[in-house]
């Protein structure tokens, strides 16, 4: 009996709050005389044609006056309920004389209350309080296990030896053009500006923007480089934009391009494109990011990453993180996402936590994931 007391108290709650939810604007067609409309209203189901009562207005209808509605709500659970409006001269109408001097009182009382309140929150500028603290005091404060900062401190002794927090943006380039004012037809055009790789993309794809998408990515990247340009007549070939794997636009530097890359210090450059019906846009940011040859960052990184260095406790999964490395390695925890033993090398590693450090461990980590 009590479940069925709580669920029929629940019910009629959500009956209630419908009712709040619609009651206020019943109201004010009440007060105005406003049957509003609805302006969306263009698409009314022909099975409302026999109901005589039931009316959809597209716009809004001046009345002389309403002096009652009615209002419906149900909740779950086919609990519903209904509620009766009155015009205010009809309900003081229907009370004494006395009810209705008290009801003037109290009515004045909060009033002046409301008017005091609203007042007092335009002057002080208190109508929105912004809270600034936790609602709990402060010796409820979450507990936590104290930080140490000394795996920090070594991670930023690696960063600022090898120069890794200089990867700080070189430029940054940004260029649009109408689609149909990029000659993709003229195979002159074409071979001046695009490789053999990129006319085979574009011409594999069904969407005509994907040479002006290029072309504006072209032009992007020579404007973040932040070198002197040769002209409009000059060729964008030496400026690649292929796509990787997952197809995300890369962008690859050939000959002179190189060149003045190298000059200016811009190791990577990221690229995006996007093309709306007539506008191709693109957006290039050119960085400056220390990197070492591959067969030095696979010497280096040998002695951590070969899997010949790892031991797994008894019963561990091969892929469990929690191992260590023998003799020939550094003796700390680490965190292997992805890496298999069972191949030549893991193809992805992730740092975890080191209670101790070996500086040349994070070294190799840093050199292998650069900023």
């Amino acid at each position: 009996m009590q479940f069925l007391s709580l669920r029929k108290r629940v019910l009629l709650a959500t009956a209630r709050v419908a009712l709040r939810l619609g009651k206020p604007g019943l109201l004010q067609t009440i007060n105005s005389g406003i049957i509003p409309g609805n302006r969306n209203s263009n698409n009314i189901d022909s099975h409302f044609q026999d109901c005589r009562f039931m009316l959809f207005p597209s716009k809004s209808i001046h009345t002389d006056g309403i002096r009652a509605a009615a209002m419906s709500a149900f909740g779950f659970g086919q609990v519903g309920g209904t509620a009766l409006l009155l015009h205010p001269p009809y309900v003081f109408g229907a009370i004494d004389p006395a009810s209705y001097e008290s009801y003037k009182q109290r009515n004045k009382l909060r009033a002046l209350q409301s008017y005091k309140a609203t007042s007092e929150m335009m002057i002080k500028n208190s109508l929105v309080k912004i809270k600034d603290h936790p609602p709990y005091p402060a010796d409820m404060e979450p507990t936590e296990a104290p930080h140490d900062d000394a795996n920090v401190k070594a991670v930023a002794e690696i960063i600022a030896a090898k120069g890794l927090g200089d990867s700080s943006p070189i430029g940054v380039g940004v260029d649009q053009e109408l689609i149909s004012s990029v000659p993709s037809h003229n195979p002159t055009f074409l071979a001046r500006n695009f490789t053999d790789a990129e006319i085979a993309y574009c011409q594999s794809q069904p969407s005509p923007a994907s040479f002006a998408v290029r072309w504006v990515g072209k032009k992007a990247v020579f404007k973040s480089l932040g070198v002197k340009s040769q002209g409009a007549a000059a060729a964008m070939k030496d400026i690649e934009i292929l796509n990787d794997d997952p197809g995300a636009p890369t962008v690859h530097l050939h000959g002179e391009a190189r060149a003045k890359a190298a000059e200016k210090g811009v190791s990577k450059i990221l690229i995006s494109l996007s093309h709306s019906e007539n506008v191709a846009i693109a957006f290039a940011q050119a960085s400056r990011i220390p990197l070492m040859g591959e067969d030095e960052e696979e010497e280096k990184l040998e002695p951590y990453l070969r899997p010949r260095h790892l031991r797994f406790s008894k019963g561990d999964h091969p892929h469990n993180p929690r191992c260590e490395y023998d003799s020939q390695g550094p003796q700390c925890p680490v965190l292997l996402a992805g890496a298999n033993p069972q191949v030549d090398k893991p193809f992805l590693f992730v740092a975890g936590t080191f209670p101790q450090v070996d500086k040349p461990f994070l070294s190799a980590i840093a050199s292998r994931v650069p900023g």
